[in-house]
């Protein structure tokens, strides 16, 4: 069997495995997004699991703890530096009346007006919490749909690290779930579309190559 030929093979075999891998994924996810939202207000912190979609109106955000940033790179050099989302300390209702201390799940979000809305809201609970001092008109609220995730790697290392600045300890305070605000499940019939495709198109591939090979014995 030729390089090229092996190359070819080592390609659709690697296809396969992507499109296998993303149709389960999404397809995983539209089990998920068709089940009833998780209420966010009523969620304790040994509520969130991975793949969960919540709903909820979030009365209350703390302090932004981390951000992703991007960049564009050409010759190993970047440029175009953007952030692409941000990350905010967000209380549950549930456990802080109850419990007296407060848990912490994380919200990211994205979109231009939910980060205005988000920063707003820090900066309300900041100087209430600090000064004493509440917005004069009134608190500001946010509704939240959106898919759990992990937190993993620096996010969870700073979201952590941010518990225990407060003065809570990270062990006991800090649930680590990220609330990805806006992602409500609604674009997986593409992704369940791409992952087909791309199975389709290396599974086919490794069976037309084995055929040449093995029935014509070309390559």
């Amino acid at each position: 069997m030729g390089m090229r030929t092996i190359r070819l093979l080592i390609l659709s075999v690697a296809f396969a495995i992507m499109g296998i891998v993303f149709t389960g994924m999404s397809v995983k996810d539209k089990i998920e997004a068709g089940k009833p939202r998780a209420e966010l207000t009523e969620m304790r912190g040994e509520d969130f699991k991975k793949g969960v979609f919540v709903e909820g109106d979030i009365n209350e955000l703390w302090d932004e703890f981390a951000y992703m940033e991007e960049s564009d790179k050409f010759l190993g050099i970047k440029y175009n530096s953007r952030t692409t989302a941000h990350y905010y300390a967000l209380p549950l209702e549930i456990s802080f009346y109850e419990d007296e201390e407060p848990v912490f799940v994380a919200i990211r979000v994205s979109k231009t007006s939910d980060i205005a809305l988000a920063e707003k809201m820090a900066k309300e609970s900041d100087d209430f919490y600090r000064y004493d001092k509440e917005p004069l008109g009134g608190w500001s609220s946010m509704s939240v749909v959106g898919k759990v995730t992990a937190m993993t790697g620096d996010i969870k290392q700073y979201f952590q690290e941010y518990i225990d600045e407060i003065g809570l300890s990270p062990a006991e305070n800090a649930c680590c779930y990220v609330i990805n605000v806006g992602n409500s499940g609604s674009t997986t019939p593409a992704g369940i579309i791409t992952g087909v495709i791309l199975a389709v198109l290396g599974i086919g591939g490794t069976i037309f190559i084995m055929v040449r090979k093995v029935v014509f014995g070309i390559g």
